[in-house]
């Protein structure tokens, strides 16, 4: 009977330890993946941890019709105190906003569902802020809902500005920020937001282009900071974009990565780290004259053609639930 009680005792805690590694990362829950065209279906990504029902929307092209989608593929629920669809999911399960950049792509299901939205923080460059407050909440576009800019401010959003390499508490979701600059063409920057929970990392790179195209080096930088969350071992995934196929030329790319200079520049980082394993999510791609699913296959296809580094290529599609989570 000890024996009995001894094997019992210890399957349960191997059973409690698988549980808990299982809880330690990121859900990812896109509500928006195009890169343009598919105006129900733009740049828009909710994060949060995995052992609580919280999120950051990284970015915010698409929303209510995202979480409409996400609801019913059963990625995400609604808050069970509440009745109501995606709106009362927006209302209490979003925290916050990272914006990456000011591209209607990114930013349009956030200024449309303004008026409705519940008080909540935009995190963003001062750069970023500037683009919304000048062209977007300025009383001519759209009214002013942040507590910064042209009055009356309806103070719906709290103006939180982002200092790049500085770490950011993000309010009521336990989770970190860190903002690292991006090219996306013409001296014009985007943003990378390195996530941070319990010691889990997760990156989502909003609209960026090549260093061999830019010049300015920011995808070295921001390789230099995350190599060693690989080495060890608390980088749970990447998520970034390939916009076009490997045929664009360089001069057609207004600031955005294929699979033939997403696959260099991680071959960049992989001079510093091995990337075997590493879940690398694809994001933004534009459709083309076959739809958005064809030229997502495509790129996906490109993409593993070339994979010589393990990488675990996962394409972005509308709804999912994506775990990422302790190997």
């Amino acid at each position: 009977m000890p024996g009995v009680l001894l094997k019992l005792l210890l399957a349960g805690w191997l059973l409690w330890t698988a549980t808990a590694l299982a809880q330690e990362g990121f859900q990812v829950i896109p509500l928006g993946v195009a890169g343009g065209l598919e105006e129900d279906n733009l740049s828009a990504y909710l994060a949060g941890p995995l052992d609580r029902p919280v999120f950051v929307a990284l970015d915010g092209g698409t929303l209510r019709v995202g979480v409409r989608r996400a609801l019913a593929a059963g990625s995400v629920t609604l808050p069970t105190e509440e009745g109501g669809g995606e709106q009362i999911f927006l209302n209490k399960r979003i925290a916050a906003y990272l914006i990456s950049h000011a591209h209607l792509d990114h930013v349009a299901g956030l200024v449309i569902n303004a008026t409705d939205d519940t008080p909540k923080p935009i995190l963003a460059t001062a750069g970023v802020w500037a683009d919304l407050q000048n062209h977007l909440f300025n009383w001519r576009i759209w009214p002013n809902f942040a507590d910064e800019g042209p009055p009356p401010r309806l103070a719906k959003y709290h103006q939180q500005i982002l200092t790049p390499g500085q770490v950011i508490s993000i309010a009521d979701t336990g989770m970190t920020v860190e903002a690292w600059p991006l090219s996306h063409s013409h001296g014009y920057a985007s943003t990378a937001f390195l996530l941070n929970y319990q010691g889990h990392y997760l990156l989502y790179c909003g609209d960026s282009g090549p260093d061999v195209v830019e010049k300015e080096g920011r995808l070295a930088a921001l390789w230099q900071r995350i190599a060693p969350l690989i080495r060890e071992n608390r980088l749970r995934g990447i998520l970034i974009e390939s916009a076009y196929p490997s045929d664009r030329p360089d001069h057609l790319l207004f600031g955005h990565l294929t699979p033939r200079h997403l696959l260099a520049e991680l071959a960049v980082l992989g001079r510093e780290v091995s990337l075997q394993g590493v879940q690398v999510i694809i994001t933004h791609v534009k459709p083309g004259s076959d739809g958005l699913v064809a030229m997502q296959n495509r790129i996906l296809a490109e993409l593993q053609e070339g994979n010589s580094f393990g990488v675990n290529f996962h394409m972005a599609r509308q709804g999912e639930r994506l775990i990422l989570a302790h190997q």
